[in-house]
């Protein structure tokens, strides 16, 4: 590494502009990309990134901190577990500062009860410190049993962008957060709208019909995408609504595909060479076979 640093600083101080050109390549190249773990399918994800070394290093200093609070409060797992929980609290400084002020106390030989961070105890940011308003606000998107949430029993629950997590695994995320429980749409009772396009209740109600747009093999969010009336000019109600991306539209629409909505959240394609795809209430693509009719 030592010689590795000479080399490059020789080159640096060799031919400055080149190594601005290289360290402007190099700053455009920088990225954070976070995905779940569709293999495991366990409530983990996976982070990767490149960013400026500073930055890294500082990261790497902020994670062995907040891990290190982590252990003096009681958290057992290993080292790479601790940074990986420490990763996630970082998102949440406000909570960041309530972890610093315990452990803090704790290593002082104070409070002994501090909450354990691994206990799912509801910690909130310190009220006589930090105004309400600084609390951390996330739009987050949860389906589950109501009375899994007000009993705190077992199952599952399915957060839109992971996938299905358990019921404690739920707690774990929102514990730092302000929870608005929001009112349930009854699918079926939704009432039509004289509106060209869907909006309000029922564009909700057409992405919780179907989390993903309804083009075959289709892995897209629908909330990220537009709610088009599968019967051109029809009705603007909840079984002609089908989610598509700007670029899926243009392709039914100019590309020769056929499609229906052969009852409410079901979508049957037809492709230019006609090849036939179910799509299932759930966003699964079944392959038909070729339209001999």
């Amino acid at each position: 590494k030592r010689l590795r640093d000479e080399v490059d600083t020789l080159l640096i101080d060799l031919d400055p502009a080149e190594a601005a050109r290289r360290a402007k390549e190099a700053a455009e190249r920088r990225y954070v990309n976070i995905d779940r773990d569709h293999d495991e399918g366990n409530g983990t994800g996976f982070v990767s990134g490149r960013i400026d070394d500073f930055c890294a290093q500082q990261l790497d200093q902020a994670l062995d901190k907040v891990a290190d609070m982590l252990k003096t409060l009681g958290s057992t797992g290993s080292r790479d577990v601790l940074r990986a929980q420490a990763l996630g609290w970082l998102a949440n400084p406000t909570a960041v500062l309530r972890l610093a002020q315990q452990a803090a106390t704790n290593a002082d030989g104070g409070n002994a009860a501090a909450p354990n961070p691994d206990a799912g105890d509801g910690w909130r940011p310190p009220e006589d410190l930090l105004d309400p308003d600084l609390w951390p606000h996330a739009i987050v998107y949860v389906h589950m049993d109501p009375r899994t949430f007000t009993r705190r029993e077992d199952g599952s629950v399915v957060l839109e962008g992971a996938g299905p997590i358990t019921t404690q695994q739920a707690f774990q995320a929102l514990r730092h957060h302000r929870v608005k429980i929001q009112p349930v749409i009854d699918l079926n009772t939704m009432p039509p709208s004289d509106a060209d396009t869907f909006r309000g209740r029922l564009r909700e109600a057409a992405i919780l019909k179907s989390p993903t747009t309804a083009f075959p093999y289709s892995d897209h969010a629908s909330r990220n995408a537009d709610i088009d009336h599968t019967r051109p000019r029809g009705p603007t109600t909840i079984d002609n609504a089908g989610a598509l991306t700007r670029r899926q539209h243009r392709t039914k629409t100019h590309g020769r595909w056929t499609h229906l909505q052969i009852t409410n959240g079901v979508h049957l394609w037809r492709s230019p060479h006609g090849r036939l795809y179910l799509i299932d209430r759930q966003g699964h693509t079944h392959d038909l076979g070729d339209d001999t009719g």
